[in-house]
């Protein structure tokens, strides 16, 4: 199930008992997030490289694709978990990185994570569906 606040995604619960849950958050190492580049619609990986709860890194965006600070940086969709279209931040800096072909991008996160008194866990409806048709087209 994914977690989100009023200002946007905070992670994924991992597991739960009776009353209570337990969240990988995005500012996990492990975590990576579907993401989409609002206004360009280029999708790459949401990364939290550590050190800094107001930001994260954004992986696989290719060099060619024009992006200008203050960006907005929402979810894709392409996984059960997350619907598109909930924020996730804004482009702080970027630079091409020729090594990889991806652009180094790192963002500014939407939710203040040193500041967080209420989370919604919200359960897709629809998933178990999804998830059975990819299972059926992959056999």
């Amino acid at each position: 199930m994914r977690v989100i606040s009023t200002n946007g995604v905070i992670g994924i619960v991992n597991s739960t008992s009776e009353n209570y849950a337990l969240i990988i958050s995005v500012l996990n190492k492990k975590s990576a997030i579907s993401i989409c580049l609002k206004k360009q619609n280029n999708y790459g990986s949401l990364k939290w490289k550590g050190f800094n709860y107001k930001e994260a890194n954004i992986e696989s965006i290719p060099n060619h694709v024009k992006i200008n600070l203050g960006d907005t940086i929402i979810t894709n969709g392409y996984s059960t978990i997350f619907p598109s279209e909930i924020n996730i931040g804004t482009v702080k800096s970027f630079k091409k990185n020729h090594e990889t072909g991806n652009q180094d991008i790192t963002i500014d996160l939407f939710t203040d994570f040193n500041n967080i008194k209420y989370v919604y866990v919200v359960k897709s409806q629809n998933s178990q569906e999804q998830l059975n048709l990819e299972s059926f087209n992959n056999d």
